[in-house]
């Protein structure tokens, strides 16, 4: 459960507009998954997404700015587990089906509750439904914080504690100026803490991501006009895709 400080008299609309740039680029994000961009393009808005939660991380001010920023943190590492997820696919096209015991696989089960089938495989695109779910549910709890709409975060936080069978957990009260007790201190340098370690799995997930992208060989001119790539790849996106790569994209987007 996400710690967030209920602080309904100080929380407004127009406070957390530092972060515009974030939310900027995470419904980018999410708008290309929803409208099935390629694996290329998504993986684009995705490192852009994880730059801002980096600059984002100089603004924190407040436990309000904390909470908010977690929320899109927790966005960001989804949508970095589903690119992942995605990106197997794309290296296993003979099957939608792939090993439950995989390495990069198991720790996408196990946090996201994904179903497996008795040989001990997993279905990729059911699994990447439910990750993307997951990515925009805590984008929608973002959205609700960044917008002052806090009572309606708690009643979806209550819901989901109710599903899984957990008492909510309790939110702190209004700050009144007085010291705050140890155990509250103590709680925020831990959430903080754990915010900082997301954002850095985050953004090193996706230097990782292009690390691979700028293995790929790039597009050269055979021809005056003519740009292609070597046997294995085609041009996509000014990019050389391999055959496997190209096979797996939900949508294929024509080179210009």
């Amino acid at each position: 459960m996400v710690f967030v400080p209920v602080l309904c008299a100080r929380v407004s609309a127009a406070e957390p507009r530092k972060f515009e740039s974030l939310h900027a680029a995470a419904k980018a994000l999410d708008e290309a998954v929803v409208q099935g961009a390629s694996y290329d393009r998504s993986g684009e808005l995705a490192r852009d997404f994880a730059n801002e939660l980096v600059a984002a991380g100089d603004k924190v001010e407040n436990d309000e700015d904390r909470a908010l920023l977690m929320l899109y943190a927790r966005a960001g590492l989804a949508y970095g587990d589903g690119l992942s997820l995605w990106r197997e696919k794309t290296q296993s096209p003979e099957s939608n089906m792939l090993p439950a015991s995989s390495a990069s696989i198991a720790p996408l089960i196990e946090r996201y509750r994904m179903p497996t089938v008795d040989d001990g495989r997993v279905d990729v695109d059911a699994g990447m439904r439910l990750i993307w779910a997951a990515a925009q549910t805590a984008l929608r709890k973002a959205e609700l914080l960044r917008d002052g709409r806090v009572q309606e975060l708690v009643a979806m936080l209550d819901a989901e504690a109710q599903v899984e069978g957990a008492p909510a957990e309790s939110a702190p009260p209004a700050a009144t100026g007085s010291p705050q007790p140890t155990d509250a201190s103590t709680r925020a340098a831990a959430e903080a803490a754990h915010q900082r370690a997301m954002i850095e799995r985050i953004a090193a997930e996706f230097d990782a991501a292009e690390r691979k992208a700028a293995a790929r060989p790039a597009p050269y001119e055979a021809s005056p006009g003519n740009w292609t790539c070597p046997r294995g790849y085609v041009v996509r996106r000014g990019k050389c895709l391999s055959d496997a790569e190209v096979a797996r994209l939900p949508k294929v987007e024509l080179g210009q």
